[in-house]
């Protein structure tokens, strides 16, 4: 199940929705048929969620986007108990079901929200993760200017917090806009 969860991540943080959605079906059907385990590492559930709505995005298979739910629901009962590590990824889960249900006002805000709740408590890769994800939800919607400035805050978060190769792979979509 780690190796599996390892190549998802992998794939999806690097944008390659075919390997990701092979990984995604091939992650999912070790789950024992349960939810239980996926709710004790709370960054699979977070990955996974985000993994299940970009895929929903893409095939409109409902299994995905009530799978992306059902990860909302769990990150929400844990930002209860601990704000301070979780309430970011709860927004930025809520912000890609916005997303897919097309109520893209709603979506902003909590990009916004998720970004800011990030960055106030220096989560950087949630920071970086939450730019990238609103940039590309900008984009979809046609609003260049303000995917710019999401790609541009991704790359310098990716930068700093160590991850270069990953940031590298942002610099071709906001220098698009330069």
């Amino acid at each position: 199940q780690a190796f599996r969860f390892q190549g998802l991540m992998i794939s999806f943080i690097y944008r390659d929705f075919e390997a990701t959605k092979n990984a995604a079906e091939k992650y999912i059907g070790c789950k024992f048929d349960s939810w239980v385990a996926l709710s004790y590492n709370t960054i699979e559930t977070f990955i996974f969620g985000l993994v299940s709505f970009w895929i929903y995005r893409k095939t409109n298979c409902i299994q995905w986007l009530e799978t992306g739910v059902h990860t909302k629901q769990m990150m929400q009962r844990w930002s209860e108990t601990s704000q301070w590590n979780f309430l970011q990824k709860f927004y930025l889960l809520d912000a890609e079901e916005h997303f897919c249900n097309e109520r893209y006002g709603s979506a902003k805000q909590s990009y916004d929200v998720a970004v800011s709740y990030a960055a106030r408590h220096k989560f950087i890769f949630d920071e970086a993760l939450a730019c990238e994800l609103a940039g590309y939800f900008s984009l979809d919607i046609k609003e260049n200017s303000t995917s710019f400035d999401y790609f541009k805050r991704a790359y310098e978060k990716y930068q700093s917090w160590g991850a270069h190769g990953k940031a590298t792979t942002l610099r071709p979509l906001w220098n698009n806009f330069q």
